[in-house]
């Protein structure tokens, strides 16, 4: 063990002298002693330096070893010197609990207070790694040049090989003595011989020429002890600081290892306390993967936290990121009201005010639903009607949704009556207005010139009115195929005798344009055309609906949609007044 730890040890919590060791005998020649023999086990690696002895001890510290460490932890430690207190922080690694501390210039460890406890848990050993040290465990490139070193079996490898150690500047040359104790994590124990005393500390263990990092040096300048650990132990040790973030004083002092569900749940707390979210994200994940996923405590973290990363990303702009993250919290904790909230506010944020009501109806119709819900509802529906986004057509099935998916909302009625009065729907209008008076009487008197209009253009049996929109040189009717596939604006043509229909509107509306169906040559203004018959399932124009109705598919893009021909205009007496934009369909 290292001389600035050679009188302590850990029980429990909190340090204690441990039972006097036997005396070291001296090496001839001035060769180090030989090292504490290490018991290797199958529970793993025993510690970078021997644990202290257990003879004296009482019988009930004298079990079993402890289980070696699930993954390394790192943990927080506070050191007092001249009345300042400092602190830093570690990594437990370990069969027994190697703790590599990197406190500068550190010497009296017993003004050290590691916060960290277990339960009937001996730390081995505390080992100091001053300032210079320092550059074997935290630089980063240097870390990226420690790989384990294939070694015979016996370790032979390494066997009176030159070796350079030291720290910083100062460099001493040696060679590794015929001593080598295999480590049962992978990787042998050597003595080391060297030309001077390197002093106390942890050292970079190098080849002659300092090209090749090969092991760690361990030196106790007290006990005139010097021992190696090769590159596959080292490597190890390097993967372990890199890989976990320091743990808070708080959740240390709490007698638990994160490798037990009830320090998880401290270190998830704490990541949630410091609103260090993606951290916090993985732990709460890493526990609903273990078998904790229905913990009430793992669930209200991870449900935060993956909210508010999304958020953060969504205020960066990175929507895709902050969609992708709620999508995998529904995909693990199933959907939840607050976060299709934020899901609608995400997509609001990317300007996508469609898909952003499209998602919070379909959680709605889900069975998700509450009052915050239902109001951002009726915002949301009413911020897209007032567009100019949206059809006719659209802005009635959308009111329609709406209206289903909140019954008890008048308003709905009221908006849903005057879009269906506005398309001549004149008798649907008037029951979606009396709809409206029966939620919310009140409202009687202000609709109720509407609902006499609508009362009376209804009282028309049989026949429709049809709006129609101009752009000064045609008139348009909107026409709805194949039973709600498309609706399009058509040209209003009596002397078309069939109706006709562009490539793209065929393809929206999947008609099959057989290759051995008729082709058709056609004479419109100036010049003739040609396309191929279909039948199309039904045309409806304002609620008229026609079955069966012959169409030409136009070659080529003739720069509208269709023209609503005699095809199926034939089916009426038709009566079109100009100045009001207004065909009257009477059937036949």
């Amino acid at each position: 063990m290292l001389g600035a730890l050679s009188g302590y040890w850990w029980r429990g919590a909190r340090l204690v002298t441990p039972p006097p060791e036997a005396p070291q005998q001296a090496v001839a020649g001035g060769a180090v002693p030989e090292p504490p023999a290490l018991e290797p086990t199958a529970s793993g690696p025993a510690p970078l330096v021997s644990a202290p002895s257990t003879a004296g001890a009482p019988a009930a510290e004298q079990g079993a070893a402890p289980a070696p460490f699930a993954e390394p932890v790192r943990l927080s430690i506070t050191a007092r010197r001249g009345g300042k207190v400092r602190q830093t922080d570690g990594v437990v690694v370990g069969r027994e609990a190697l703790i590599v501390v990197p406190l500068p210039s550190l010497v009296n460890l017993s003004k050290v207070s590691v916060a960290y406890q277990r339960e009937n848990f001996p730390v081995a050993a505390v080992v100091a790694i001053d300032a210079a040290a320092e550059l074997a465990l935290l630089d980063a490139g240097l870390a990226g040049r420690v790989q384990p070193l294939p070694l015979a079996p016996d370790g032979a490898v390494y066997l009176g090989r030159r070796v350079a150690t030291g720290l910083r500047n100062r460099r001493i040359g040696g060679y590794v003595d015929s001593s080598a104790e295999p480590r049962p994590g992978g990787g042998y124990r050597h003595r080391l011989l060297l030309d001077a005393q390197p002093g106390s500390g942890l050292m970079p263990l190098l080849s002659e020429d300092g090209t090749e990092l090969i092991g760690l040096a361990i030196a106790d300048r007290r006990r005139r002890q010097v021992e190696a650990i090769d590159a596959a132990s080292v490597h190890r040790l390097l993967e372990a600081r890199a890989a976990f973030a320091p743990l808070s004083p708080a959740e240390l002092e709490t007698a638990y290892f994160t490798t037990t569900v009830a320090g998880q749940l401290i270190r998830l707390r704490e990541a949630v306390k410091a609103r260090q979210w993606d951290l916090a994200v993985r732990l709460g994940e890493a526990l609903y993967y273990s078998g904790h996923g229905d913990d009430a405590q793992v669930r209200k973290a991870l449900n935060g936290s993956y909210a508010e990363s999304a958020r953060r990303a969504a205020r960066s702009r990175e929507i895709d990121q902050a969609t992708a993250i709620l999508a995998r919290a529904d995909a693990l904790l199933g959907p939840d009201p607050d976060r299709l909230l934020l899901s609608v506010y995400v997509l609001q944020r990317a300007q996508q005010p469609r898909a952003a009501l499209e998602k919070l109806m379909t959680g709605l119709e889900q069975g998700m639903s509450n009052d915050q819900l239902r109001t951002v509802l009726r915002k949301h529906t009413q911020g897209l009607l007032s567009g100019s986004g949206l059809s006719l057509a659209d802005k009635i099935m959308l009111l329609n949704r709406a209206a289903a998916l909140d019954p008890a909302e008048y308003r709905y009625q009221v908006d849903l009556g005057r879009q269906l009065a506005h398309a001549r729907r004149y008798g649907e209008a008037l029951a979606a207005f009396n709809s409206a008076v029966l939620l919310n009487p009140a409202i009687a008197d202000e609709l109720a010139d509407e609902m006499l209009r609508a009362e009376q253009r209804s009282a028309m049996p049989g026949r429709t009115l049809v709006p129609l929109r101009s752009d000064g040189a045609s008139l348009y009717a909107q026409v709805e195929l194949n039973g709600g596939a498309g609706y399009f604006d058509f040209v209003v043509d009596t002397g078309a005798s069939v109706m006709t229909l562009s490539e793209a509107t065929a393809a929206a509306i999947g008609v099959d344009m057989r290759a051995d169906g008729p082709r058709m040559r056609l004479k419109t203004a100036g010049n003739y055309v040609t396309g191929r018959m279909v039948t199309l399932d039904s045309v409806a124009v304002g609620g008229a609906t026609v079955p069966k109705v012959k169409a030409v598919v136009l070659d080529g893009d003739p720069g509208f949609a269709g023209l609503l021909g005699l095809s199926y205009l034939k089916h009426f007496d038709v009566a079109i007044d100009q100045e009001a934009r207004e065909m009257l369909l009477t059937p036949r």
